[in-house]
């Protein structure tokens, strides 16, 4: 893959059909985004080829759309074939993690630092919201692996 080094790169993304601020929908327990890193000319190539794939009536090309007909189904394995190795890079963030990494963000983490204690420094942000995350249950919160309380 070709890409000038110097001109900014043009990084199109995209988030996975997802419950939006519901964090904590047992029915989508991860949030997916992916990116993808093309020269221009390659790009619009693969866009074009999986728009002539589409009905007229659809002026952009979803997944949700594709994947509904053979035909759908066929031109996104044809685009994901000619993505080069290394275009594509995906990051998921399971939601009840999350939500533990903001509570320690913004409640305690700001009392921390009034305290006079860098919980940045050392990476104790991080060690404190896996352990709630994986340890939750045993103070009566659910637990990621069982969806249920654990209390006596």
């Amino acid at each position: 893959m070709s890409i000038s080094p110097t001109e900014p790169p043009v990084v199109y993304g995209d988030e996975s059909a997802n419950s939006g601020q519901n964090l904590l929908d047992p029915h989508q327990p991860v949030f997916t985004v992916a990116g993808v890193h093309l020269p221009d000319d390659l790009a619009a190539s693969i866009v074009d080829e999986v728009r002539g794939q589409l009905p007229r009536n659809l002026r952009e090309p979803k997944y949700t759309s594709l994947a509904g007909s053979s035909g759908g189904r066929k031109a996104l394995m044809n685009a994901f074939a000619r993505l080069p190795e290394g275009s594509v890079r995906t990051y998921l963030v399971h939601k009840r993690f999350m939500v533990m990494t903001k509570m320690v963000d913004v409640i305690v983490e700001p009392m921390a630092h009034r305290d006079g204690y860098n919980l940045y420094e050392g990476k104790e942000t991080l060690a404190l919201a896996n352990m709630l995350h994986l340890a939750g249950g045993s103070w009566g919160m659910r637990t990621p692996t069982t969806g249920c309380s654990r209390r006596s």
